[in-house]
């Protein structure tokens, strides 16, 4: 019997793999592209906006770029190993851990991401932590340490790079927002007129 796969949805479907793909942020993939072509990155960086606007996928592009095998590249390359599983529908990466901010603020998940922190990474250039919707955790004391050790850590650590997403910068701190190297992804006009033109193609009923 033919196994049958699952729907996927339309914004996994369609997600960018490349900065080039982005549409509407210039002004935050086209100095990432120039740091990565010049092997000039942070060791944290955070990406600030409201919902929609693409800061999981541009943290997502980047921790491609750095550990695609043709790096320093400007974009991933599509077509190594590296590349190949962090694609869409790929198996992922045991370097590229990517965390849940909102529903991981435990004491339990404190801890267990401080043990992973000091393994280095096993196939790849860097060992990259993708911590997403920071702003929802910060209320926590753990939170709040977990991330004075791992940007402590990062920085000491060439291999390892931190990458954070927030839909409020203002509840960030300020000794941590010190430490990042800040882009803010806007909803602009180019991505919304691309986006009701696909709706228009695939026959999607949408709310103006």
């Amino acid at each position: 019997m033919d196994s049958v796969d699952a729907p996927l949805a339309l914004y996994r479907r369609y997600r960018p793999e490349t900065f080039a793909e982005v549409i509407g942020q210039e002004h935050v993939t086209e100095p990432l592209r120039h740091a990565l072509a010049n092997n000039r990155v942070n060791h944290a960086y955070l990406f600030s906006g409201p919902r929609g606007c693409g800061k999981t996928t541009s943290a997502r592009i980047l921790a491609r770029a750095l550990n695609c095998e043709k790096a320093p590249i400007s974009d991933p390359c599509g077509e190594c190993q590296s590349c190949r599983d962090l694609a869409r529908g790929g198996p992922g990466s045991i370097d590229v851990i990517e965390i849940d901010a909102a529903s991981h603020g435990g004491v339990d998940d404190a801890r267990d991401l401080r043990e992973r922190a000091f393994f280095s990474p096993v196939n790849s250039r860097y060992k990259v932590y993708i911590i997403d919707e920071l702003d929802r955790s910060l209320h926590t004391v753990m939170t709040r340490q977990l991330l004075e050790y791992y940007l402590a850590h990062c920085a000491t650590d060439s291999r390892a790079q931190l990458l954070f997403t927030t839909h409020d910068v203002l509840l960030m701190e300020q000794d941590l927002l010190r430490r990042d190297e800040m882009w803010v992804a806007e909803r602009d006009a180019a991505g919304c007129s691309t986006l009701v033109s696909f709706s228009e193609y695939r026959d999607i009923r949408y709310d103006k």
